[in-house]
């Protein structure tokens, strides 16, 4: 049944929306959603192209801060990433702002977010823009009770428009007789490719749900030595297989009720016509190009000059401009909060410099001294690593990345003894509550270069073929202190970890993913020992 909801979920957060703001276009990207061990908070993921991203949460209660916003560097799927993590309770529905930095030019969405996923979203600047708006009226209809339709008057020249094949849709389009540049488009759809779609998405879930029962039992005549695990795995198998079946139903919905509209150069207009329309429907919208809208203001001024500033690493100088624009007299309401944000940044970098320029002082005091203490040189190079190291992600560059290479060369033939402390992460009614250590974790080092889906290890089957694989390499289990050490070489450290405990008649544990550049910079301890403690979630039966 948890894998059913698990799926329902997915019917949700899986459909693409595109933002209609300001140049800048937000769309799911559900491709780069990842599961995080989040203690029950949830992540939002924002991708770009650019490295001047600036990400706002508009909607957090008063007298609360800001979510945590980590910009993270390139990923694995070629785009900047950030990572979001929202707390439900105070934030269920985030809406998150986005716009390049020291341009007044944004988009805005509300992001659907779940706990311990990170949900996608892909932010693109647009040419040329284009819109929709309803030209609904109450005397709206087709004439034909086996069809419904969807008619689009454009004035956009080569607007195409793409609906899915399985829609079978016949799409026809002719010049407004009073006017040569307005085309109408009608989409006339028959009424049973939705009733067929239902009854395959009903199938699909009891299916599933039959699957999954059989699959329980067969765990309990195993556990009990009546059931040999050869035969165990083909009921997993068939689980595995009725998923699937479940996850692309899901997909041709969503797809069955999107319309596709673009022109050259424009972004990909998405026009949803939910889930199913009724017989003689008929839904009209208008399709236009969008001005790209110029900003002469005082406060485009302060926040052009800041993000120019903030680019030559001139941070104080930034930070100056960037509260110039916040107090201009010109200054729009709704801006606050994302100038703010930018401020913010400013002045993350200027402390982050200032630990860096400390630390390499400190290096060069211990290679210059008479004595040479290797063990200090060591610590110190690697501490301003980190701190260069999180410059780069905030205002990536050649300034930045050069030093981050220098230092690397330097330490990497060092060993890395990594000590890994875990604990139970209860989940009950009330909410998480912490236990005590946990014993018998099985951890598995990653050295793929893209990190693993979240449906690559959703449950145990997927799990054990994905470890079988030649990236992965179990380092050890923990003990009765829910500790483990490994040691690492720096020369060829993991892209990540996976840790697993397996389910048991009292207990069910998730299978939780952490990026080993995150552990490694937020474990404490010495350079060459690190600790990090980790919390497992745990569901107690």
């Amino acid at each position: 049944m948890k894998r059913i909801l698990y799926l329902l979920l997915a019917l949700i957060t899986c459909t693409t929306a595109i933002a209609q703001t300001d140049f800048i276009s937000d769309s799911r990207y559900e491709d780069a959603d990842r599961l995080g061990n989040l203690e029950g908070n949830a992540g939002i993921l924002i991708l770009s192209e650019h490295n001047d991203i600036v990400v706002t949460i508009t909607n957090v209660p008063n007298g609360q801060k800001q979510p945590e916003i980590t910009p993270k560097g390139k990923g694995s799927f070629g785009f900047y990433e950030y990572e979001i993590v929202i707390d439900k309770t105070q934030i269920p529905e985030p809406k998150v702002e986005v716009h390049r930095r020291g341009d007044v030019r944004r988009t805005s969405f509300v992001a659907k977010v779940k706990e311990n996923l990170f949900t996608a979203y892909l932010i693109e600047e647009v040419a040329k823009k284009i819109g929709q708006e309803s030209l609904q009226s109450a005397s709206d209809s087709y004439l034909n009770e086996k069809y419904a339709a969807i008619e689009l008057t454009s004035s956009v020249p080569g607007l195409n428009v793409k609906v899915s094949p399985m829609l079978q849709a016949e799409v026809k389009s002719e010049q407004q007789k009073t006017d040569n540049n307005i085309t109408i488009f009608t989409i006339v759809i028959p009424i049973t490719v939705f009733n067929e779609i239902e009854t395959r998405y009903n199938t699909a879930i009891a299916g599933l749900k039959e699957a999954e029962d059989a699959l329980e039992k067969a765990e309990d005549e195993n556990e009990k030595g009546k059931l040999k695990d050869e035969k165990l795995l083909e009921y997993m198998d068939n689980v595995e297989k009725c998923e699937k079946i479940v996850e692309q139903v899901i997909k041709d919905r969503s797809e069955l009720s999107s319309i596709i509209l673009y022109a050259e150069g424009t972004n990909k207009l998405i026009i949803d016509i939910g889930e199913r329309l009724t017989p003689r429907q008929k839904l009209c919208y208008g399709i236009m190009p969008l001005e790209k809208p110029v900003h002469v203001s005082e406060c485009s001024g302060f926040l052009n000059e800041g993000g120019r500033l903030y680019g030559l690493r001139k941070y104080k100088e930034a930070k100056q401009a960037f509260t110039q624009a916040l107090t201009a007299k010109d200054t729009p309401k709704d801006m606050v909060t994302s100038i703010k944000s930018n401020i913010a940044q400013c002045d993350t970098c200027i402390q982050y410099e200032k630990l860096a320029m400390i630390s390499l002082t400190k290096m060069k005091e211990a290679q210059n001294s008479g004595n040479l203490n290797q063990e200090e040189v060591v610590k110190y190079s690697s501490v301003a690593l980190e701190f260069i190291e999180v410059l780069n992600k905030y205002n990536p560059c050649e300034f930045y990345s050069k030093r981050v290479d220098q230092l690397n060369s330097m330490i990497k033939d060092l060993p890395l003894a990594l000590r890994f402390n875990i604990v139970r992460w209860l989940k009950s009614a009330s909410g998480f509550s912490e236990g005590g250590p946990f014993p018998n974790v099985k951890i598995w080092a990653y050295y793929g270069s893209s990190i693993p889906s979240k449906d690559s290890y959703k449950n145990e089957n997927k799990f054990k073929k994905l470890t079988s694989s030649y990236n992965f390499e179990w380092i050890g289990t923990t003990g009765q202190d829910g500790s483990h050490e490994v040691t690492l070489k720096r020369s060829n450290l993991p892209t990540g970890f996976m840790f697993h405990a397996a389910k048991t008649k009292t207990m069910e544990c998730s299978i939780s993913y952490f990026d080993a550049d995150d552990i490694i910079k937020k474990a404490e301890g010495t350079y060459n020992k690190r600790q990090f403690r980790i919390r497992l979630a745990v569901i107690e039966k």
